[in-house]
């Protein structure tokens, strides 16, 4: 009778420890699931040909405007288009990584 009490005190601590663990990892099943969705809206985004479309759109725009000044001018425009770009592209991948 006693190892049957033990063996049944023994089921119930079992399955409280089971129950315990479960409740911990839903939580973190259900935002590693939602940082998942996460990063694929961003990858689908970031790898859309609007995006680049509009990265030529801007550097069109930008080159016929300054084709009337010097070509320093031109380049240093050309630079911050492209540091703009990159800061746009490193928040984004903060934003996915974060």
């Amino acid at each position: 009778m006693c190892v049957q009490t033990a063996v049944h005190y023994y089921s119930l601590l079992n399955s409280l420890q089971y129950k315990r663990r479960c409740s911990l990892l839903e939580p973190v099943i259900g935002f590693i699931q939602a940082q998942k969705t996460f990063f694929e809206m961003g990858i689908e985004m970031l790898s859309r040909k609007d995006v680049d479309d509009f990265v030529a759109n801007i550097v069109a725009s930008v080159q016929r405007y300054a084709s009337g000044y010097c070509q320093s001018f031109t380049i240093i425009v050309m630079i911050i288009i492209i540091i703009m770009y990159v800061c746009f592209l490193l928040v984004i991948l903060i934003f996915l990584f974060c």
